[in-house]
């Protein structure tokens, strides 16, 4: 996945984000990968490898009808806060 460098630190690390989006039938699921790495760990062919990558976070995010059926309504949502044990 290709990533851009969102910031530079002051001690020279990087940051860097990367976005994906998929989209498959009436589902979309955006992704979005980011971490720090140190300059040292870019290659020569600008790569770095994920095991290089400092508080590497994933982030998912789906929308459509599936998502939307998943999700409890708000009556469910009151009745197991009440009845929850």
């Amino acid at each position: 996945i290709t990533a851009e460098i969102i910031d530079i630190k002051p001690n020279g690390r990087m940051t860097l984000e990367a976005r994906r989006l998929v989209q498959k039938d009436d589902e979309i699921q955006s992704l979005v990968l980011s971490g720090e790495c140190r300059r040292e760990d870019v290659t020569n062919a600008n790569t770095v490898l994920s095991t290089q990558l400092l508080g590497l976070t994933l982030v998912v995010h789906n929308e459509g009808q599936v998502k939307d059926a998943a999700d409890k309504g708000w009556i469910t949502q009151v009745l197991e806060a009440i009845f929850n044990f």
